[in-house]
Parts: C-alpha cells; sequence; structure tokens
C-alpha cells in the first residue's frame, strides 16, 4: 500500500505512550504515536520518509493528527493528550488544527520538534494556539544548535530533552524513555518532572474510543 493510499483509507493506527508524572507516581496523560498499516511502511520514521519523499508530508501528518483524536476519547477529560507536529506543518495550518481540536484544545499539548532548525518559523502559530488555550512542548531539547536559545525564546509549558542530554543513562538502545528503576531516580533528581519510558509502563498501546465518545467529540468541534 502507497503512502497516498494509506491516507485515504485511513489506514493509520495510533498508539497512545502513557506519560507519568514521576513525583506524584501517575500518569498525567498520553502521547500519540503514529504506525503505518502492516508491511514495510509500518515504522513512523519509513511512513513519513516515504510520505516526504512523494510531497505529502503534511497531509499525513494531519492525517495521523485526526485519527489520533477520533481515538483520544478515552483519555480523561482532566488527562494531556500530546501531538506531534512538524514546525512548518503548524506554521501553514494552525488554524485548521485549533478548529480540530475543538473542545480537546484544553486537553491538547502540541510538541514541536526542536532539533528541526525550523521551529522559528512557527512562531505565531505558538502565539495563537496558546492564547486559545493549547499547550506547547518543545521534543528533541538540546539535540539542535540553538537549543538554549528556544528554550528562552520560545514559552513552552513542557521540555522533552533530547537522550544526547543524559547520555550514559540510556540502558536499552532504541527504546523510547528508560528502561530501569535507578535511571529514573537519576532524572528525578536532575529536577525533571514528567516520564514517557517503558519503566513506567508497557509499550504504547492501542486504546479504541466507544461509538458514544466519538460521537461526542464530533459534536464538540
Amino acid at each position: 500500500m502507497e503512502v497516498r493510499e494509506i491516507i485515504a483509507r485511513r489506514a493509520i493506527n495510533t498508539l497512545f505512550q502513557p506519560v507519568h508524572d514521576i513525583r506524584e507516581g501517575e500518569i498525567i496523560g498520553f502521547e500519540a504515536l503514529t504506525r503505518g498499516p502492516s508491511g514495510t511502511l509500518q515504522p513512523a520514521d519509513i511512513l513519513f520518509a516515504a510520505a516526504a519523499s512523494n510531497g505529502l508530508r503534511v497531509e499525513l501528518e494531519l492525517a495521523c493528527f485526526r485519527e489520533a483524536l477520533i481515538n483520544a476519547g478515552f483519555i480523561p477529560p482532566e488527562k494531556l493528550l500530546f501531538l506531534n507536529f512538524h514546525p512548518l506543518t503548524l506554521a501553514g495550518h494552525w488554524e485548521a488544527i485549533l478548529n480540530d481540536l475543538g473542545a480537546q484544545r484544553r486537553q491538547a499539548v502540541i510538541e514541536i520538534t526542536e532539533s528541526s532548525g525550523q521551529i522559528r518559523f512557527c512562531a505565531k502559530a505558538q502565539e495563537q494556539l496558546r492564547m486559545a488555550g493549547v499547550r506547547i512542548a518543545l521534543d528533541d531539547v538540546g539535540a539542535g544548535d540553538r537549543a538554549l536559545a528556544n528554550m528562552c525564546e520560545y514559552q513552552a509549558d513542557y521540555l522533552k530533552l533530547d537522550r544526547s542530554i543524559i547520555e550514559g543513562l540510556i540502558v536499552h538502545h532504541g527504546a523510547r524513555g528508560f528502561f530501569y528503576g535507578p535511571e529514573a531516580a537519576q532524572i528525578l533528581c536532575f529536577g525533571h518532572i514528567s516520564r514517557e519510558g517503558f519503566y513506567y509502563g508497557t509499550e504504547p498501546k492501542h486504546y479504541k474510543s466507544t461509538q458514544k465518545q466519538r460521537k461526542s467529540l464530533r459534536n464538540d468541534r
């Protein structure tokens, strides 16, 4: 199945990774992660690379965003929903994104990849989203040349540190986050509040919203 067909057929799988408050020991929200259909395009990095090479990155990104919203109905209203966007997608489509969020904007945390080097292009989008009540997170902080400058320049509600910042603490290559307790304790000592990873939960899971939840979300928009 090619990328265009995946988008048209909505053959996109959304997984949700719990995000934990390591001070209180509780889940504060979920990050929406994308997988393609079974096959060569199932891994997210391969899927998005294929989309980019075919000029479909933005279309795929927005399709993944909408599928995430549809499937996020299981998340209690007091919990957060983390959603990933490339800076250029956010810059060009923030109004549509805000409209699609509807009432879910109260839960939404828009994650912007800080290491892309293009974060400056979505400064207006960040401002407008924050004014509408949407939280902002900078992802991969520390991976780019302007890491410290971006931290000061953009008013992010959350900073997600690049793994290079805590090099030597990762004990499981390829895992998202941390695998063992001692490493988590060290991160806590560094003053970080929330973290996602295999120590705090299993791998990202499928969660299905009920038909009633999906209908409610559509009516709220």
